[in-house]
This record gives C-alpha cells, structure tokens and sequence, in this order.
C-alpha cells in the first residue's frame, strides 16, 4: 500500500485540502462567519447535481461551475433576507441552508430515478470518496492552497485590521467590500475543490474546526493561522491514511473525526498548558 501512487495521490491531496481550509477557516472563525462555508458548502450539491443533469457524466470543470454558480445564488438570497427583509442571520443561514440542500436532495432522487449510468457514485459528494482522485486533482489542490496562502499572507494587515475593528478600517480607506468578496470566493473555491474528497456535509467541520483547535492554543492571529494550517494538514492527510487501510470507511467523516479529536483534547488541555483563559487575538 505504501508504494501505491494512487494511495500518495490520495494523501497529498487531502492534506493540501486541509492545508488551504485551515489556514481560510481562521479569518470565518474571528469574523463570527463559521456557518456561513456550511451554508455554501450545502448550496454547492444542488449546483453538482444539476451539472450532471446537463452533462451527464462526473467531471471537475462542470461541477464546479455548477457549484460556484449555486453559492452565488445562496450569497445573494443570503442578501435578500438579512438586507431587505431584515430577517436576522442565523436564522437566514439555517433557512438557506436547509433550502439549497433540500433542493440537492431533490435533484439527487430524481438522478437516481432517471437510470442514467453515469449516476453511480454521485452520493459519494455528500459523505466524500477521494479514491477516485488523480494527478489532476492533485495539481488542483496544490494550486489552490497556494493561492489561498498567498492572499492570506499578502492581505494579512488588512484582513485583520477588519477582522477586529471594521469601523478603523473603513475610516482608513481598506476596501472591506472587495476584501470581503476576495474570502467569499476562496470559500467556495476551497468547498468546491474539497467536495470530491471529503463531501459537502463534511466541509463545514473542515473549515472551521482546526480554526478552533488553533484559538485555543494561540493568542495571536499569525501563530493561530500557522497552527491552524498545520492542523488541517495532519487531519487530512491521516484521516485519508486511515481510510485507505480499509476502503470501507468514508473519507470525509474520518478526516472530520481525526480534527474534531483534536479540537476536544486542544480545548481540554490548551488552556491550562498555555495558562490563560481564552485571551484576545
């Protein structure tokens, strides 16, 4: 098994993923946004199975457009209901949510009712199957957590400046809207890379959990940010590594499982190790 490609393929590519929803997830952590790539990670299952209803046939460039095309979508009922009909966020969020993933649901039945051959494996973007990823997939995920280390490290100032204080930096002339629009799309760029591998119920916890992992060890944004990548890393690489002991278990719950371990025993301990209380970034 270790001289497999296939089986190095697979890790290297899970632990890029991780590498890229660690250190993005921090910055929806400060920002009181942890929700928000559940919400997109949901809208994105309806936008993958209408791509197959149009193409018939499992490809990455299809389903991505399908996906980026559905989280625009969500955004923008998002917009709709917290801006114009003033309904409050979370509760904006859990209406979206359920609607956009209803709606996959939906489409998936409807897939599966119609008998067409390529469907087989299409449930496999809800719970994740990175045994069907490649060398192309591979170079995906390498150039994305490039990207999103890039405008991480290259936007750090101001991204904290408004993460922390957005009334400072407006008044200091940093474009919130467009940083804001820059992080958006790393999300769905992070949700739609990841969706093959570790499916669309398991992004969420990938975004989010090694971000938490991270605060409670760190005390600062840098050193949170660091440790939150490298956190993400070592759970999806070893969690693709457990599943490929035995190809019974579905990849995305174990590298959740793997984080979320993590996360408790850094929650338990973090705190009495660092001997604060949960103290400012």
């Amino acid at each position: 098994m270790i001289g497999d490609p296939n089986v190095w393929w697979i890790v290297s590519g899970c632990c890029l993923l991780g590498l890229a929803c660690g250190t993005l997830g921090v910055h929806a952590h400060v920002r009181k946004q942890s929700l928000l790539g559940d919400v997109l990670a949901h809208a994105s299952f309806p936008g993958v199975c209408v791509a197959f209803l149009f193409t018939e046939k499992k490809a990455f460039l299809p389903f991505a457009i399908g996906a980026i095309c559905f989280c625009v979508i969500a955004l923008a009922a998002m917009y709709v209901l917290t801006r114009i009909l003033m309904v409050k966020e979370d509760a904006a969020l859990a209406v979206t949510l359920s609607a956009f993933f209803g709606i996959g649901i939906v489409l998936l039945t409807r897939i599966q009712a119609m008998g067409i051959g390529a469907q087989a494996g299409l449930d496999h973007f809800l719970f994740g199957q990175a045994a069907a990823l490649i060398a192309e997939d591979g170079i995906v995920l390498a150039v994305l957590a490039v990207l999103v280390l890039v405008v991480v490290c290259g936007l750090h100032h101001p991204l904290q400046a408004i993460a922390f204080d957005a009334q400072w930096a407006r008044v200091r002339g940093i474009p919130i809207a467009v940083l804001d629009a820059v992080l958006l799309l790393l999300y769905v760029l992070c949700i739609v890379a990841g969706i093959q591998a570790v499916g669309v119920l398991m992004m969420a916890a990938m975004l989010i959990t090694p971000a938490v992992t991270a605060r409670a060890w760190c005390t600062r944004l840098p050193h949170m940010i660091v440790l939150a990548g490298a956190v993400g890393a070592t759970a999806g690489g070893s969690g693709a590594w457990l599943s490929t002991i035995d190809g019974a278990w579905p990849i995305g719950p174990l590298v959740v499982l793997v984080a979320s371990t993590a996360c408790a025993a850094s929650l338990l301990i973090g705190p009495y190790v660092t001997k604060r209380g949960g103290g400012t970034i």
